[in-house]
């Protein structure tokens, strides 16, 4: 879902007229920008917390050329999801006798790697592929 989405899913569900949901979403986000800013904390209940933290300067690599680089000190936003969030995000595997691997694809329909029923990952869903 892009912001298009978000506003059109927003105009939808509280019967506001797309311009007014777009000021409305507009609002939202330039609110918590503006909390964490300054410092502060945003916390929704229910869907999670933004927050800033410190990072600390550190030697990293370019990968192009091997090159030992200094990585600043920052300040980065974060986000941890409520458990509440979590919830609609869970599947659970489907069961596979057989054996055969699964393919994992992603939620925007990409293969990504072979996994065996049981092994857990996350966020994508199992689909059951003959070939393997």
């Amino acid at each position: 879902m892009n912001k298009n989405d978000l506003v059109a899913s927003v105009a939808e569900l509280s019967s506001l007229t797309k311009a007014d949901a777009a000021g409305a979403v507009d609002a939202v986000f330039d609110s918590i920008k503006s909390a964490l800013g300054k410092g502060d904390e945003v916390r929704l209940v229910g869907f999670g917390t933004f927050s800033v933290v410190d990072r600390k300067a550190s030697t990293g690599r370019n990968p192009k050329t091997g090159e030992v680089i200094q990585v600043p000190a920052s300040r980065q936003p974060k986000f941890k999801v409520a458990s509440l969030s979590k919830r609609p995000c869970a599947r659970k595997l489907p069961d596979n006798p057989s054996g055969r691997h699964v393919r994992a694809v992603s939620s925007d329909g990409r293969a990504t790697r072979l996994h065996r029923v049981g092994r857990r990952f996350d966020p994508v869903t199992a689909h059951q592929d003959e070939r393997y």
